[in-house]
Protein backbone atom coordinates (compact mmCIF):
# COMPACT_ATOMS: atom_id res chain seq x y z
CA UNK A 1 0.00 0.00 0.00
CA UNK A 2 2.85 2.23 1.65
CA UNK A 3 4.09 1.54 -2.22
CA UNK A 4 1.40 2.48 -4.44
CA UNK A 5 1.35 5.81 -2.59
CA UNK A 6 4.89 6.61 -3.21
CA UNK A 7 4.73 6.12 -7.35
CA UNK A 8 1.27 8.21 -7.12
CA UNK A 9 3.50 11.24 -5.39
CA UNK A 10 6.47 11.04 -7.16
CA UNK A 11 4.10 10.71 -10.95
CA UNK A 12 1.84 13.97 -9.44
CA UNK A 13 4.94 15.59 -8.80
CA UNK A 14 6.50 14.78 -12.09
CA UNK A 15 3.51 16.12 -13.83
CA UNK A 16 3.91 19.46 -12.29
CA UNK A 17 7.04 19.92 -13.89
CA UNK A 18 6.30 18.05 -17.12
CA UNK A 19 2.30 18.52 -17.92
CA UNK A 20 1.18 21.55 -19.45
CA UNK A 21 -0.88 23.77 -17.57
CA UNK A 22 -4.27 24.40 -19.05
CA UNK A 23 -5.15 28.05 -20.30
CA UNK A 24 -8.08 29.23 -18.36
CA UNK A 25 -11.39 30.05 -20.26
CA UNK A 26 -13.16 32.95 -20.26
CA UNK A 27 -16.84 32.80 -19.41
CA UNK A 28 -19.24 34.00 -21.90
CA UNK A 29 -20.88 37.19 -20.30
CA UNK A 30 -24.96 36.97 -21.75
CA UNK A 31 -26.65 39.75 -21.81
CA UNK A 32 -29.89 40.24 -19.36
CA UNK A 33 -32.75 39.40 -21.38
CA UNK A 34 -34.41 42.29 -22.47
CA UNK A 35 -38.47 42.61 -21.38
CA UNK A 36 -40.41 40.49 -23.69
CA UNK A 37 -41.39 42.75 -26.61
CA UNK A 38 -45.19 41.98 -26.45
CA UNK A 39 -45.13 43.40 -22.63
CA UNK A 40 -43.14 45.85 -23.68
CA UNK A 41 -45.32 47.11 -26.04
CA UNK A 42 -48.53 47.06 -23.31
CA UNK A 43 -46.60 49.66 -21.39
CA UNK A 44 -46.60 52.01 -24.27
CA UNK A 45 -48.56 55.09 -22.80
CA UNK A 46 -47.81 54.07 -19.03
CA UNK A 47 -45.50 55.55 -16.86
CA UNK A 48 -42.54 53.95 -16.55
CA UNK A 49 -39.51 53.96 -13.89
CA UNK A 50 -35.94 55.11 -13.43
CA UNK A 51 -34.99 51.66 -11.07
CA UNK A 52 -37.61 48.69 -10.98
CA UNK A 53 -40.58 47.98 -12.68
CA UNK A 54 -42.90 45.02 -11.74
CA UNK A 55 -45.71 44.10 -14.82
CA UNK A 56 -48.19 41.91 -15.02
CA UNK A 57 -49.90 40.71 -17.92
CA UNK A 58 -52.78 38.72 -19.38
CA UNK A 59 -55.51 38.46 -22.16
CA UNK A 60 -59.67 38.81 -22.07
CA UNK A 61 -62.12 40.06 -19.72
CA UNK A 62 -61.11 39.25 -16.49
CA UNK A 63 -59.49 41.73 -13.89
CA UNK A 64 -56.22 40.77 -12.44
CA UNK A 65 -54.72 42.33 -9.68
CA UNK A 66 -50.97 42.47 -9.16
CA UNK A 67 -50.14 43.25 -5.37
CA UNK A 68 -46.65 43.82 -3.73
CA UNK A 69 -46.49 42.74 0.11
CA UNK A 70 -43.40 44.67 1.56
CA UNK A 71 -40.82 43.57 4.11
CA UNK A 72 -43.15 45.59 6.81
CA UNK A 73 -46.40 43.68 5.22
CA UNK A 74 -47.97 46.90 3.98
CA UNK A 75 -48.96 46.19 0.24
CA UNK A 76 -49.17 47.86 -2.85
CA UNK A 77 -52.44 47.19 -4.49
CA UNK A 78 -55.64 48.57 -6.34
CA UNK A 79 -56.91 50.72 -2.78
CA UNK A 80 -53.63 51.69 -1.62
CA UNK A 81 -51.54 52.81 -4.98
CA UNK A 82 -48.26 53.71 -3.27
CA UNK A 83 -46.25 52.01 -0.81
CA UNK A 84 -42.71 51.47 0.19
CA UNK A 85 -41.13 53.69 -2.38
CA UNK A 86 -43.18 51.88 -5.14
CA UNK A 87 -46.48 53.24 -7.05
CA UNK A 88 -48.86 51.22 -8.78
CA UNK A 89 -49.47 53.07 -12.00
CA UNK A 90 -51.63 50.60 -14.25
CA UNK A 91 -54.43 48.89 -13.48
CA UNK A 92 -56.69 47.83 -16.23
CA UNK A 93 -59.79 45.95 -16.78
CA UNK A 94 -61.49 47.37 -13.33
CA UNK A 95 -64.18 47.20 -15.09
CA UNK A 96 -63.79 44.39 -17.37
CA UNK A 97 -62.41 44.26 -20.96
CA UNK A 98 -63.52 42.18 -23.82
CA UNK A 99 -62.35 38.38 -25.05
CA UNK A 100 -59.57 40.71 -27.24
CA UNK A 101 -58.29 42.62 -24.36
CA UNK A 102 -54.35 42.83 -23.44
CA UNK A 103 -54.33 44.24 -20.21
CA UNK A 104 -50.98 44.87 -17.72
CA UNK A 105 -50.81 46.09 -13.99
CA UNK A 106 -47.71 48.24 -13.37
CA UNK A 107 -45.83 49.04 -10.20
CA UNK A 108 -42.77 51.45 -10.26
CA UNK A 109 -40.13 52.37 -8.38
CA UNK A 110 -38.09 55.43 -9.58
CA UNK A 111 -35.39 54.89 -6.64
CA UNK A 112 -34.59 51.10 -5.24
CA UNK A 113 -37.36 49.91 -3.10
CA UNK A 114 -37.63 50.88 0.38
CA UNK A 115 -36.86 49.42 3.13
CA UNK A 116 -34.64 46.56 2.80
CA UNK A 117 -35.79 43.29 2.71
CA UNK A 118 -38.55 40.72 1.43
CA UNK A 119 -40.72 41.89 -0.85
CA UNK A 120 -43.82 39.49 -2.11
CA UNK A 121 -45.48 39.31 -5.32
CA UNK A 122 -48.87 37.95 -5.46
CA UNK A 123 -51.77 38.12 -8.40
CA UNK A 124 -55.56 37.84 -7.86
CA UNK A 125 -58.21 37.53 -10.03
CA UNK A 126 -60.43 40.23 -8.55
CA UNK A 127 -63.91 39.23 -11.25
CA UNK A 128 -64.28 37.26 -13.98
CA UNK A 129 -65.99 39.84 -15.93
CA UNK A 130 -68.09 37.07 -18.53
CA UNK A 131 -63.98 34.82 -18.63
CA UNK A 132 -65.47 31.81 -19.50
CA UNK A 133 -61.66 29.82 -19.18
CA UNK A 134 -61.30 28.18 -16.00
CA UNK A 135 -58.08 29.51 -15.51
CA UNK A 136 -56.78 32.88 -16.46
CA UNK A 137 -53.20 32.60 -18.07
CA UNK A 138 -50.57 35.36 -17.21
CA UNK A 139 -47.16 36.36 -16.66
CA UNK A 140 -45.36 38.59 -14.06
CA UNK A 141 -41.80 40.42 -15.06
CA UNK A 142 -39.64 41.88 -12.88
CA UNK A 143 -37.16 44.82 -14.32
CA UNK A 144 -34.58 46.96 -13.27
CA UNK A 145 -33.63 49.27 -15.59
CA UNK A 146 -35.12 47.63 -18.87
CA UNK A 147 -33.24 43.85 -17.28
CA UNK A 148 -34.91 41.41 -17.06
CA UNK A 149 -34.49 40.46 -12.86
CA UNK A 150 -37.03 37.46 -13.06
CA UNK A 151 -40.35 36.34 -14.99
CA UNK A 152 -42.70 34.18 -14.10
CA UNK A 153 -46.12 32.62 -16.05
CA UNK A 154 -48.86 31.33 -13.70
CA UNK A 155 -52.53 30.27 -14.03
CA UNK A 156 -55.08 31.57 -11.58
CA UNK A 157 -58.55 30.81 -11.16
CA UNK A 158 -60.26 31.48 -7.68
CA UNK A 159 -61.48 34.56 -6.90
CA UNK A 160 -60.38 37.36 -4.49
CA UNK A 161 -57.67 34.80 -3.68
CA UNK A 162 -54.02 36.03 -3.46
CA UNK A 163 -51.99 34.10 -5.28
CA UNK A 164 -47.90 34.06 -4.63
CA UNK A 165 -45.94 34.66 -7.65
CA UNK A 166 -42.45 35.54 -6.61
CA UNK A 167 -40.02 36.98 -3.86
CA UNK A 168 -37.50 39.42 -4.36
CA UNK A 169 -34.90 40.69 -1.93
CA UNK A 170 -33.44 44.41 -1.77
CA UNK A 171 -31.04 45.67 -2.19
CA UNK A 172 -30.84 43.27 -5.20
CA UNK A 173 -27.70 41.01 -4.90
CA UNK A 174 -24.72 41.90 -6.95
CA UNK A 175 -25.88 39.09 -9.29
CA UNK A 176 -29.23 40.71 -10.26
CA UNK A 177 -26.94 44.00 -11.08
CA UNK A 178 -27.38 44.31 -15.09
CA UNK A 179 -23.22 43.14 -16.59
CA UNK A 180 -21.15 45.89 -18.55
CA UNK A 181 -21.38 44.20 -22.38
CA UNK A 182 -17.16 44.20 -21.90
CA UNK A 183 -17.25 42.45 -18.35
CA UNK A 184 -16.02 39.05 -18.43
CA UNK A 185 -15.59 35.89 -16.18
CA UNK A 186 -12.22 34.67 -15.92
Amino acid sequence: MRAAELALTRRALTCDTVCPVPTPRRAAIEPAPAIPADVERRLTGIERGRNVELTLAWEGPADLDLQVVCPDRSRIRFDRRAGCGGRLVADQNQGGGSTASRPIEHVIWDDAPAPAGRYGVEVSLYSRHGEARPEVPFQVVLSRQGQVIEQRAGRISAERIGQGVLTFEMPMPSSAATPSPSAAAP
